[in-house]
Formats: C-alpha cells, structure tokens, sequence
C-alpha cells in the first residue's frame, strides 16, 4: 500500500474526528442549556447537518478501508459488511428527522436571521 494512500487515510480520520468533536461539544452545550431550564442555543440545528455528513464521511472511509485489503483477511471479512451496512444506512441521515434542505431553511432563518425562503 503506498505511503501517500495511508497519509490521505489517515488526513481524512483526523478530519472526521475534529468534526466529530465539534458536533459533541454543540450537543453537551444544549443539553447543559435544557439542564439548567433554558432553551438550546442556536446553532444546536446546525447540528443534525454536520453529524449527517460526518457519518456518511466516515462510512465511505471506512467501506474503503475495509474493502482496501489494508486488514487482515478475517477482519475485512467482517468489518466490510459492517461498512457496507452502514454506507448505505448513512444516505438516510439527511432525510429522517427533517431533510437537510429544510433543516438549512431552519438555520438560515432562526440561527443567521435571513429572511424566509419561498
């Protein structure tokens, strides 16, 4: 496997897991702000968009590690069905629990104040 392939692998996971951090420090900050009697902050609706695209990023990393030879043959065996599942289970994230078009509609309105779309 060439170094370069592994670099831009590993690149790509440090990426997903910056945002993933990100996305969990939002949430504990709405959960604090729902503890303590008061309302979610704002940008707590950016939320669901940016963990939809981080799980679909980090199911096609992982389907192409899995799928890569990069493991040992019994863990692709195993993890690449596993990825396979979930690739394909990521797609929906952006459209249960509101679509992504109309969660955009709600942040641009209530988080950055633009006025409402038609």
């Amino acid at each position: 496997m060439p170094e370069s392939v592994q670099a831009g692998w590993r690149r790509r996971y440090g990426l997903l897991w910056a945002r993933y951090q990100a996305v969990r420090l939002v949430q504990y900050r709405a959960v604090r702000a729902l503890d303590a009697g008061g309302t979610p902050p704002p940008e707590s609706e950016i939320v669901k968009l940016v963990w939809s695209s981080v799980a679909q990023e980090a199911a096609e990393l992982g389907l192409e590690l899995a799928s890569s030879g990069f493991a040992p043959p019994a863990a692709i065996r195993d993890s690449e069905w596993f990825w396979q599942w979930n690739y394909l289970n990521a797609r929906s994230l952006t459209i249960y629990a509101g679509t992504t078009e109309i969660i955009s509609s709600v942040v641009a309105e209530h988080v950055l104040g633009l006025p409402r779309s038609r």
